[in-house]
């Protein structure tokens, strides 16, 4: 029962320590999603659409501060099913990290889980991504988040909100290298000027020595533990 005690806090520190990054997710680059976008200018939006004509994906590059990097958490993105105030049906989106290939999005890094837009709303409304699997993201390095149209057909385009302004880094966690437009499915890039509503979010990966301090720390209140039960 003592050493229950005596366990317990060290214990619950512990947790909260390796649980914390979770909690306090960093703004890597975004923009203010809480506001209307249908009225900013350039809106409609990019478009994202894929029909046997042409495969429009759209990029956001992101240059991680160097260190030991972040946990992927999520990318909201603010889309629109150009279908008409009334109208019926959905589309599927794909989002996907790629890393950096000359300033262009290069090899997958990450397929992330895909979502579903419906004309029903028809209003922009801000779409977040998230992750099946863990995605590191290293320090000092750089990738590019896609998104584009996952049903081939010839209806309503997806469109991407434009904004005023490009997407601000926060807190020297990253920088924004850019955007990038492809119509063929992701094999050519080019330069845009369109600054696409995005918000991407990270956990900061725990620094190696507060892991060790962390270990050690219970180690020791382990056995202080283990000598006070043979001693009584």
């Amino acid at each position: 029962m003592r050493i229950r005690k005596l366990l317990m806090p060290t214990v619950a520190l512990s947790a909260a320590l390796m649980l914390a990054p979770a909690s306090h997710a960093a703004v890597l680059v975004g923009h203010d999603l809480s506001g209307l976008f249908a009225g900013l200018p350039g809106n409609g939006g990019t478009a994202l659409f894929w029909t046997f004509q042409g495969n429009w994906n759209k990029a956001i590059g992101v240059e991680i501060a160097p260190g030991d990097g972040y946990s992927f958490e999520s990318l909201t993105a603010v889309l629109q099913l150009d279908a008409g105030p009334g109208a019926v049906g959905s589309e599927q989106v794909w989002a996907r990290i790629h890393a950096d290939q000359s300033g262009h999005p290069g090899a997958l890094w990450a397929t992330l889980d895909t979502a579903q837009v419906t004309a029903a709303t028809y209003a922009f409304t801000p779409i977040t991504f998230t992750a099946p699997l863990p995605v590191t993201l290293l320090g000092g390095q750089r990738y590019w988040f896609v998104l584009g149209d996952n049903t081939l057909d010839s209806g309503p385009d997806l469109r991407w909100a434009v904004t005023e302004s490009r997407a601000a880094p926060a807190n020297g966690a990253a920088s924004l290298l850019g955007y990038r437009l492809s119509t063929d499915g992701g094999t050519n890039w080019s330069s845009s000027s369109s600054f696409n509503a995005v918000s991407i979010l990270a956990n900061p990966v725990p620094e190696p020595q507060a892991v060790i301090l962390l270990l050690a720390g219970l180690g020791i209140v382990l056995s202080v533990a283990r000598r006070r039960r043979h001693g009584s």
